[in-house]
């Protein structure tokens, strides 16, 4: 017999469920199952944002995963979540949400009672839509999956680079570094867009070792964005100085070979 204990809850803001109940009216119904489960993942654990799988959520939901990713991307189309590398989120500034009825999908507001287009079949629409057949489902299990692997490999690397950075802030600080959950999450992940993963982890030695006075107490992921073209430059200088011992051997001076060697692999 379900037993449900008063003391195990997910605390869901009125407001919140105010500015949702009649947005889930145009929105299809699958979309709506899939917030109200990334909603559950998160703040049912006290968490704004958490890795949240495909499958994960097919699991939960019972939702066939080919339509997870197509639900997913309505729902970050109309910004009412966040969504970006597998990581998850309710977008709580409900200002932000697009109410833009789908053609072709039941809603919860013209779903048909009995028969119809479920939430977790994926069913025919044409009774919701004058007979017009929903656009074709893109997703198969085989591009789940690669998404899936997708997903995990580039955050494989993004926990690689935050764990470094608290590494290297411990070692330097004797404390832990104060992760601002959102904008140090992004400025990692923009980093790993724009620089491989060793090049940053290069660079944070030099954030840590750098004898810029500007920088002696100011080491965040913010500042490793913001002075990327200083540390840079630092790397260089440093990298010219150990090769300028070697000029007797090769005929180039310091600088011509520090910047062959740095323009192939250093920089």
């Amino acid at each position: 017999m379900a037993n449900p204990q008063p003391d195990q809850f997910t605390k869901f803001s009125n407001e919140l469920l105010d500015k949702f109940i009649p947005m889930a009216g145009k929105l299809p119904a699958q979309a709506t199952v899939i917030w109200l489960a990334i909603f559950r993942k998160t703040y049912g654990f006290q968490k704004k944002k958490d890795r949240i799988s495909l499958s994960q959520l097919s699991k939960m939901t019972g939702i066939d995963a080919s339509h997870i990713g197509r639900s997913l991307k309505r729902l970050k189309d109309m910004n009412m979540i966040i969504s970006d590398n597998g990581i998850r989120g309710i977008q709580k500034d409900y200002d932000k949400w697009t109410a833009t009825p789908l053609r072709g999908l039941p809603t919860m507001a013209n779903a048909p009672d009995g028969g119809g287009a479920s939430a977790t079949s994926g069913g025919d629409a044409s009774a919701c839509n004058g007979g017009e057949l929903p656009p074709p489902v893109a997703d198969t299990k085989e591009s789940i999956k690669k998404e899936e692997k997708k997903e995990e490999k580039e955050m494989g690397a993004h926990r690689e680079i935050v764990d470094y950075f608290h590494q290297k802030y411990l070692e330097h600080f004797g404390e832990k570094y104060s992760w601002n959950e959102s904008k140090d999450f992004n400025l990692v992940k923009l980093l790993l867009k724009q620089h491989p993963q060793e090049e940053i982890q290069k660079q944070i030695d030099m954030l840590f070792n750098s004898q810029d006075p500007f920088l002696a107490n100011k080491k965040t992921i913010g500042m490793l964005s913001s002075q990327w073209n200083q540390l840079t430059q630092e790397r260089i200088k440093g990298y010219a100085g150990r090769t300028g011992e070697h000029k007797g051997h090769t005929g180039h001076t310091a600088g011509e070979k520090s910047y062959g060697k740095i323009g192939k692999i250093e920089i």
